[in-house]
């Protein structure tokens, strides 16, 4: 297999500098740097010398950080004349890049002394995202799907869905008006034929992720779109451009994606990462890895989910509603339908005894339910109950799992150079984290005393380098908070591991001598005869 390399424009690039021998760029804020994205752990770093200097140049070294340039340990080595690095990481992360060279007569640039810059970042994520399609019903030749997308680096704006008649060779593109990771759409098929529909996504590396789902016949409705009286100028959606998705004949079992999500009504929190806003992926991929041949719409800005979708930690909640057209004695009954496999059965659940909003939900578990809710006058006039496969009027999730929150490593404290500070280190997964969810608290190894913050909530990047101010006792334990947006906590300490040390001095006497300020005597008389 070939390796795909950075393009050279990012590659790492090496000058002469006097009297110092050969020299890296000078030194860039790494907050300057650019963050690269590739979904394979194998690839090649370009880097260029002056030929007129190779003589003067033993070999190259890389060094790499997995810790955002708090430790850098060197990887690999390689002649002034070859093109390249071969890098290959052992797990999917953030890898930092530097570069140090050693002249002829034995000398390291830049040396032991100097602070290592980054001269390029690269996020090593092999991983497809999470994609979960499912119907949200059919009315005629109306079609609804929603869906719901998760990844840490996800490229939110090449989500496409389409669609193709029962029967049909050519796929027609749905054309989605708001772009959420949490969403739903609804378009005119032109009939009313089962339907097939597909939705790609990609994250920033270019992992792909694809569902395909079968929607049946629509439903009568009243009124139906299609069978109005102008249903004539009721165009359908113009056909895809290009064969988007690989022809479902030709599709072999070995190319189809793994499945990465759980049934659709019932979605698992587990491993799965923080969403991030999507950017376009910066390398280019050699022949044998390119994707299928796939047309991504431009990136768009992600607005807030669908006021159709709902969020709660309990089962039990209180739903507002309005009855419109009551009467002046008001409903004679109003009743709460649920649907817990996507609307294709509906179960009635409870009855609003009051009739006055807000009515008492109490759903069975976590997971995703649709929620109709049906009004009736004394004269039996008003909602119809919901029928297979009619769409909620709200969907509700039920999240009462904390986020999973572990330590992969234990945290480091700083020697030399990084003195005074502390390197934290996480693993969070949750599908619902908001954008600052991990808070971080130290207290003293005695027990008894209160967690402190050691700062605001931060991103959930897995790593974090911590000043310790100068108040804190050399002996603490940490303590990591994950909240998720409807409030449930996961936590992780390091009770169970034993304290962080963070005076790793190590005091050293010797004696030099009297105090000046001190008085001193002549010595015995017996000493100075001697």
């Amino acid at each position: 297999m070939r390796l795909a390399s950075i393009g050279l424009g990012l590659a790492l690039i090496l000058g002469l500098s006097t009297p110092a021998s050969i020299a890296a760029p000078p030194p860039a804020r790494a907050s300057r740097v650019p963050t690269l994205y590739h979904k394979n752990r194998s690839f090649r770093i370009p880097f260029n010398v002056d030929p007129s200097e190779r003589s003067r140049l033993k070999e190259v070294q890389l060094w790499v950080s997995n810790d955002d340039g708090f430790t850098w340990k060197a990887k690999t080595t390689t002649p002034p004349d070859r093109p390249s690095f071969t890098f290959k990481a052992t797990e999917d992360d953030e890898y930092w890049f530097a570069v140090r060279t050693l002249d002829t007569q034995g000398r390291l640039y830049p040396s032991d002394d100097d602070q290592v810059e980054p001269s390029m970042k690269v996020i090593v994520d092999t991983k497809p995202p999470s994609l979960v399609l499912e119907s949200d019903g059919r009315r005629g030749s109306g079609a609804s799907v929603r869906w719901e997308v998760h990844d840490e680096h996800l490229a939110l704006g090449s989500l496409v869905i389409e669609y193709q008649v029962d029967g049909a060779d050519k796929w027609r593109k749905v054309s989605i008006n708001q772009l959420a990771l949490i969403g739903s759409e609804t378009w005119d098929a032109g009939t009313a034929e089962p339907l097939t529909v597909r939705a790609q996504i990609e994250d920033r590396a270019g992992n792909i992720a694809q569902s395909t789902i079968t929607l049946p016949e629509g439903t009568p409705s009243n009124p139906s779109l299609a069978g109005s009286q102008d249903a004539e100028f009721l165009a359908p959606p113009p056909l895809s451009s290009g064969p988007n998705f690989q022809n479902s004949a030709s599709r072999t079992r070995a190319s189809e994606p793994r499945d990465v999500f759980p049934p659709p009504t019932r979605i698992s929190k587990r491993n799965a990462p923080a969403p991030i806003a999507n950017e376009p992926n910066p390398f280019t991929a050699s022949p044998d890895e390119e994707a299928e041949p796939f047309e991504s719409p431009a990136p768009k800005e992600a607005p807030a989910a669908p006021s159709r979708s709902l969020l709660v930690k309990d089962t039990h909640f209180s739903l507002q509603y309005e009855v419109e057209d009551a009467g002046p004695d008001g409903p004679s009954t109003v009743e709460l339908f649920v649907s817990s496999d996507g609307g294709r059965n509906w179960n009635r659940r409870c009855e609003d005894q009051d009739r006055v909003s807000p009515i008492q939900v109490d759903l069975p578990g976590e997971g995703t339910f649709g929620l109709c809710l049906v009004a009736r006058s004394a004269s039996g006039l008003g909602d119809l109950p919901p029928r297979p496969g009619d769409p909620p009027q709200i969907w509700v999730e039920v999240d009462s799992t904390p986020p999973s929150v572990v330590m992969p490593k234990a945290p480091t404290v700083g020697t030399g150079q990084f003195a005074g500070k502390v390197a934290i280190y996480w693993q969070a997964t949750d599908f619902h984290l908001p954008s600052h969810p991990v808070t971080i608290f130290w207290r003293p190894e005695r027990g008894g005393e209160n967690w402190q913050p050691i700062g605001p909530p931060m991103e959930n990047k897995g790593r974090t380098i911590w000043n310790v101010p100068p108040n804190v006792p050399p002996r603490i334990h940490l303590r990591i908070e994950v909240v998720d947006t409807v409030g449930n906590i996961g936590s992780i300490e390091t009770t169970d591991v034993g304290p962080v040390i963070v005076d790793r001095s190590h005091p050293k006497s010797r004696i030099i001598g009297l105090d000046p300020a001190a008085k001193t005597g002549t010595g015995s008389k017996e000493s100075s005869t001697k």
